[in-house]
């Protein structure tokens, strides 16, 4: 059965010289820093998007809260609250 293999590689695959490999090698070694770049900026991108996204909800919840404390709407309780979370105290 191997053989049989080995046989049909032999008809289709070119030989391939040491200089040939090392040619390719050489070029992927040389292309990854670049490949690297690109990944990272666009992992950097992600990561500034997602934390914009962040900034934004909790200004948001901010701005929400200080509006509800300057109209002086009453601190309502519920049961994930006690008097150590009010805000006016």
């Amino acid at each position: 059965m191997i053989t049989a293999v080995k046989a049909w590689v032999a008809e289709r695959w070119p030989v391939v010289r040491l200089r040939t490999i090392l040619l390719a090698t050489m070029l992927f070694v040389a292309a990854l820093p670049g490949f690297g770049a690109i990944f990272l900026r666009v992992y950097e991108n992600a990561l500034v998007r997602r934390t914009e996204a962040e900034l934004l909800a909790q200004g948001s919840a901010l701005a929400a809260g200080a509006g509800i404390m300057a109209r002086g709407i009453p601190f309502q309780e519920t049961p994930h609250t006690t008097q150590a979370a009010h805000p006016l105290q």
